[in-house]
């Protein structure tokens, strides 16, 4: 599953927008920055999906969440020790 994550800007004028990638088990396993190049910054094996991602407004804070949530899983060698963002949110 992919979802279009937006929030404001940051404090430069910069867009805070991207496309979050979801395992089956719900596990956050990518986190695709939109930037200034849109659709684009998403591999292209993944851009049909991605168009057709539901796009939600979120807080800046749970943007930034979102996103150390996918750097920390894949920082971790073994998926079993990602962080699953739905059952264990004060796990880090």
């Amino acid at each position: 599953m992919i979802i279009h994550l937006c929030t404001t800007n940051d404090r430069n004028g910069n867009p805070r927008r991207a496309w979050a990638v979801f395992a089956p088990n719900g596990l956050i396993i990518d986190f695709y920055e939109e930037g200034y190049v849109g659709r684009l910054a998403v591999p292209p094996e993944l851009r049909d999906r991605a168009y057709n991602a539901p796009s939600i407004n979120v807080s800046a804070g749970e943007w930034n969440s979102w996103r150390k949530a996918a750097i920390d899983h894949n920082n971790r060698k073994d998926e079993g020790q990602a962080l699953d963002t739905f059952t264990n949110l004060c796990t880090v």
